[in-house]
């Protein structure tokens, strides 16, 4: 699963999201264009209007959020091209997932010396999300988006949480899968192909993104006592093993809810009562 990389220059293709974090992603990738320059290698920048194909470049690099990979992926659905994505978002777990938190100057070489390996992606109903989705209270935590995006991404998270752990109710989910089916009330159902979602909070501590498996994780219906008692060990990852949390791992599930839910595919807000997930194995190429 790896591909050595190119001793030749590379026309490398930088997109940049103009919205992504309040302008920082078009700073980074203004950046991203510097230190390329100084190295020799051909590059070129695009923003409000991206290419219909990339016969062009022999590389992809993303300046942006988890939103902004999302876009890209849903509009280039069968891309091959050797991908990279640098976290200038409000959600920048899919970039912290795979280089850590490192500066812009340290991403560039790490890439640059990097291997392309195939990475995992998630199949729902008519979409693909990459890092994770949400359905119902991770769902209606994303409706305040504005806070989040007015605060930052893991304060204005939080504080959506607290807000949410007051006065969200479960609601009653279908849940069919090869390894687990139930039909009961959920608090919080999640699918992840990652580690960390919602700006750093460890939800699937063992997931990887490319086993060629889901994470599932499921939260029984509990008091706001043991909501608030419990939400750091999900923001540690140390809720495994807790007697209302369930987690396993699949290739496939549907999951049907009791009315329409607000729902978040890698950070993006959707509303349905039906979905369907299944893993995209080995479906994108990134340097990392």
């Amino acid at each position: 699963h790896f591909i050595l990389y190119r001793l030749t220059p590379l026309h490398i293709a930088i997109l940049s999201n103009e919205k992504a974090g309040k302008g920082k992603a078009l700073q980074c990738a203004h950046a991203i264009s510097e230190i390329l320059s100084l190295k020799g290698i051909k590059h070129k920048i695009y923003s409000d209007i991206w290419p219909a194909d990339f016969s062009a470049h022999y590389d992809i690099w993303i300046a942006g959020g988890d939103g902004t990979l999302h876009f890209f992926i849903n509009h280039y659905p069968d891309i091959r091209k050797p991908l990279a994505i640098f976290p200038c978002g409000t959600g920048n777990d899919f970039a912290y997932e795979m280089y850590g938190r490192v500066s812009i100057q340290q991403q560039v070489e790490r890439i640059l010396s990097a291997p392309v390996k195939l990475v995992d992606a998630i199949q729902c109903n008519d979409r693909i999300c990459i890092n994770a989705a949400g359905i119902g209270f991770d769902g209606q935590i994303l409706k305040d988006m504005d806070l989040i995006r007015y605060i930052g991404s893991h304060a204005g998270y939080l504080l959506a949480v607290l807000k949410n752990i007051f006065s969200f109710r479960e609601y009653r989910f279908a849940i069919q899968s090869e390894v687990f089916s139930a039909d009961e009330k959920f608090l919080l159902v999640m699918i992840n192909n990652t580690k960390k979602t919602g700006g750093g909070f460890l939800v699937a501590p063992i997931a990887n993104l490319n086993d060629g498996l889901l994470d599932v994780l499921l939260v029984e219906p509990i008091g706001i006592g043991k909501r608030l008692l419990n939400l750091s060990k999900i923001k540690s990852g140390t809720h495994y093993g807790l007697p209302f949390v369930k987690h396993f791992q699949c290739t496939s599930i549907s999951i049907s809810a009791s009315k329409p839910l607000f729902t978040h595919l890698d950070g993006e807000l959707v509303c349905n009562d039906y979905f369907e997930f299944e893993v995209m194995k080995n479906k994108f190429n990134f340097r990392f």
